[in-house]
Protein backbone atom coordinates (compact mmCIF):
# COMPACT_ATOMS: atom_id res chain seq x y z
CA UNK A 1 0.00 0.00 0.00
CA UNK A 2 2.78 2.46 0.84
CA UNK A 3 4.37 1.69 -2.50
CA UNK A 4 1.13 2.66 -4.27
CA UNK A 5 0.87 5.86 -2.20
CA UNK A 6 4.49 6.64 -3.11
CA UNK A 7 3.60 6.18 -6.77
CA UNK A 8 0.59 8.47 -6.33
CA UNK A 9 2.94 11.09 -4.89
CA UNK A 10 5.03 10.83 -8.07
CA UNK A 11 1.87 11.44 -10.09
CA UNK A 12 1.37 14.69 -8.27
CA UNK A 13 4.84 15.98 -9.05
CA UNK A 14 6.07 14.28 -12.20
CA UNK A 15 5.12 14.12 -15.85
CA UNK A 16 7.61 13.43 -18.63
CA UNK A 17 8.35 14.24 -22.24
CA UNK A 18 11.65 14.18 -24.08
CA UNK A 19 14.26 11.45 -23.86
CA UNK A 20 16.17 11.34 -20.61
CA UNK A 21 17.41 8.55 -18.36
CA UNK A 22 18.83 9.03 -14.88
CA UNK A 23 20.69 6.21 -13.12
CA UNK A 24 22.18 5.71 -9.67
CA UNK A 25 24.08 2.75 -8.23
CA UNK A 26 22.40 0.91 -5.37
CA UNK A 27 24.22 -0.75 -2.45
CA UNK A 28 24.95 -4.44 -2.90
CA UNK A 29 23.91 -4.72 -6.53
CA UNK A 30 23.71 -2.48 -9.58
CA UNK A 31 19.97 -1.83 -9.75
CA UNK A 32 19.45 1.77 -10.89
CA UNK A 33 16.68 4.25 -10.16
CA UNK A 34 15.68 5.21 -13.69
CA UNK A 35 13.09 7.41 -15.28
CA UNK A 36 12.46 8.16 -18.92
CA UNK A 37 9.98 9.27 -21.49
CA UNK A 38 7.62 6.52 -22.62
CA UNK A 39 6.19 8.46 -25.56
CA UNK A 40 7.65 9.95 -28.70
CA UNK A 41 4.82 12.49 -29.04
CA UNK A 42 5.24 16.17 -28.22
CA UNK A 43 3.62 16.42 -24.79
CA UNK A 44 2.33 19.38 -22.77
CA UNK A 45 4.17 18.53 -19.55
CA UNK A 46 7.90 17.83 -19.34
CA UNK A 47 10.01 16.77 -16.37
CA UNK A 48 13.40 18.35 -16.90
CA UNK A 49 14.96 17.03 -13.70
CA UNK A 50 14.02 14.37 -11.15
CA UNK A 51 16.21 13.27 -8.25
CA UNK A 52 15.53 10.77 -5.48
CA UNK A 53 17.74 9.68 -2.59
CA UNK A 54 18.76 7.65 -0.73
CA UNK A 55 18.49 4.34 -2.47
CA UNK A 56 17.02 1.90 -1.89
CA UNK A 57 13.87 3.45 -0.40
CA UNK A 58 13.31 2.18 3.15
CA UNK A 59 10.02 1.94 5.01
CA UNK A 60 9.92 4.16 8.08
CA UNK A 61 12.77 6.33 6.73
CA UNK A 62 13.03 9.65 4.93
CA UNK A 63 13.52 10.19 1.21
CA UNK A 64 14.62 13.39 -0.49
CA UNK A 65 12.97 14.33 -3.77
CA UNK A 66 13.54 17.27 -6.12
CA UNK A 67 12.19 18.02 -9.58
CA UNK A 68 11.82 20.64 -12.28
CA UNK A 69 8.63 20.39 -14.34
CA UNK A 70 7.85 22.47 -17.43
CA UNK A 71 4.22 22.95 -18.46
CA UNK A 72 4.25 23.92 -22.14
CA UNK A 73 0.50 24.57 -22.51
CA UNK A 74 -2.25 25.01 -19.91
CA UNK A 75 -3.77 21.74 -18.68
CA UNK A 76 -7.37 21.29 -17.56
CA UNK A 77 -8.96 24.28 -19.29
CA UNK A 78 -11.95 22.40 -20.75
CA UNK A 79 -14.14 20.36 -18.40
CA UNK A 80 -15.39 18.41 -21.43
CA UNK A 81 -11.85 17.00 -21.78
CA UNK A 82 -11.13 15.67 -18.28
CA UNK A 83 -7.57 15.04 -17.13
CA UNK A 84 -7.08 11.37 -16.21
CA UNK A 85 -4.08 9.59 -14.70
CA UNK A 86 -3.57 5.86 -15.21
CA UNK A 87 -0.80 3.78 -13.67
CA UNK A 88 0.53 0.35 -14.37
CA UNK A 89 2.81 -1.02 -11.68
CA UNK A 90 4.48 -4.30 -10.97
CA UNK A 91 7.05 -5.53 -8.48
CA UNK A 92 9.72 -8.17 -8.94
CA UNK A 93 10.47 -9.61 -5.52
CA UNK A 94 13.92 -11.02 -4.71
CA UNK A 95 14.21 -14.64 -5.82
CA UNK A 96 11.18 -14.43 -8.13
CA UNK A 97 11.27 -14.09 -11.89
CA UNK A 98 7.62 -13.27 -12.55
CA UNK A 99 6.49 -9.72 -11.70
CA UNK A 100 3.40 -9.23 -9.53
CA UNK A 101 0.80 -6.75 -10.84
CA UNK A 102 0.42 -4.22 -8.00
CA UNK A 103 -2.70 -2.62 -9.51
CA UNK A 104 -4.48 -5.98 -9.51
CA UNK A 105 -4.66 -5.73 -5.71
CA UNK A 106 -5.69 -2.08 -5.42
CA UNK A 107 -7.24 -0.60 -8.58
CA UNK A 108 -8.32 2.53 -6.67
CA UNK A 109 -4.72 3.70 -6.40
CA UNK A 110 -3.96 3.15 -10.09
CA UNK A 111 -6.71 4.97 -12.00
CA UNK A 112 -7.74 8.57 -11.34
CA UNK A 113 -10.54 9.97 -13.47
CA UNK A 114 -11.21 13.69 -13.85
CA UNK A 115 -8.33 14.76 -11.60
CA UNK A 116 -9.30 18.45 -11.78
CA UNK A 117 -12.66 17.76 -10.10
CA UNK A 118 -10.78 16.47 -7.03
CA UNK A 119 -9.33 19.95 -6.39
CA UNK A 120 -12.58 21.95 -6.54
CA UNK A 121 -13.50 23.52 -3.22
CA UNK A 122 -10.55 21.97 -1.40
CA UNK A 123 -7.73 23.77 0.32
CA UNK A 124 -4.15 23.05 -0.76
CA UNK A 125 -2.36 20.49 1.42
CA UNK A 126 0.27 22.03 3.71
CA UNK A 127 3.21 20.62 1.72
CA UNK A 128 1.95 22.16 -1.55
CA UNK A 129 1.49 25.54 0.12
CA UNK A 130 5.04 25.37 1.51
CA UNK A 131 6.45 24.48 -1.92
CA UNK A 132 4.32 27.08 -3.71
CA UNK A 133 2.80 24.46 -6.03
CA UNK A 134 -0.69 24.92 -7.53
CA UNK A 135 -3.57 22.81 -6.24
CA UNK A 136 -6.14 23.70 -8.89
CA UNK A 137 -6.98 23.50 -12.55
CA UNK A 138 -6.10 24.81 -14.98
CA UNK A 139 -2.42 24.16 -14.46
CA UNK A 140 -0.88 27.17 -16.18
CA UNK A 141 2.11 27.37 -18.51
CA UNK A 142 5.39 27.75 -16.64
CA UNK A 143 8.25 26.05 -14.84
CA UNK A 144 7.49 24.45 -11.48
CA UNK A 145 10.44 23.77 -9.20
CA UNK A 146 10.29 21.31 -6.36
CA UNK A 147 13.38 21.98 -4.23
CA UNK A 148 14.99 19.20 -2.22
CA UNK A 149 12.10 18.13 -0.02
CA UNK A 150 12.13 15.44 2.65
CA UNK A 151 9.24 12.99 2.94
CA UNK A 152 8.86 10.15 5.44
CA UNK A 153 7.85 6.76 4.06
CA UNK A 154 5.57 5.18 6.69
CA UNK A 155 6.28 1.79 8.20
CA UNK A 156 3.91 -1.08 7.49
CA UNK A 157 2.68 -4.00 9.54
CA UNK A 158 4.04 -6.29 6.83
CA UNK A 159 7.22 -6.35 4.77
CA UNK A 160 7.22 -5.49 1.08
CA UNK A 161 10.36 -5.34 -1.00
CA UNK A 162 11.59 -5.60 -4.56
CA UNK A 163 12.06 -3.67 -7.77
CA UNK A 164 8.99 -1.62 -8.75
CA UNK A 165 8.36 -0.83 -12.42
CA UNK A 166 5.81 1.93 -12.91
CA UNK A 167 4.29 3.68 -15.92
CA UNK A 168 2.18 6.81 -15.51
CA UNK A 169 0.07 8.03 -18.42
CA UNK A 170 -1.75 11.35 -18.26
CA UNK A 171 -4.49 12.14 -20.75
CA UNK A 172 -6.67 15.15 -21.40
CA UNK A 173 -9.78 13.89 -23.11
CA UNK A 174 -8.37 11.33 -25.55
CA UNK A 175 -4.99 13.06 -25.96
CA UNK A 176 -1.93 11.91 -24.07
CA UNK A 177 -0.28 14.92 -22.42
CA UNK A 178 2.31 13.22 -20.21
CA UNK A 179 3.99 9.86 -19.82
CA UNK A 180 6.62 8.61 -17.41
CA UNK A 181 8.13 5.23 -16.78
CA UNK A 182 10.43 4.63 -13.82
CA UNK A 183 11.98 1.92 -11.70
CA UNK A 184 12.94 2.02 -8.03
CA UNK A 185 13.90 -0.35 -5.26
CA UNK A 186 11.93 -0.64 -2.01
CA UNK A 187 13.77 -2.13 0.98
CA UNK A 188 15.99 -4.66 -0.85
CA UNK A 189 16.14 -5.77 -4.45
CA UNK A 190 18.35 -8.83 -4.22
Amino acid sequence: MVAIKFVVFFVAVTFVSGKFVHEMKMPGKDIPFTWLNCSTNELKIVVEELKLSPEPIKLGKNIILSAIVRVKEPVGLDERSPVNVDLTADVVKPGQEQPLDVCEYDEGHCHFKNVCSRFKGKESPKIQKELGLPYKCPLLTGIYRIPKTTFRIPELEYTINGVFNVTIKITEGKTQIGCLTFKFCLESCY
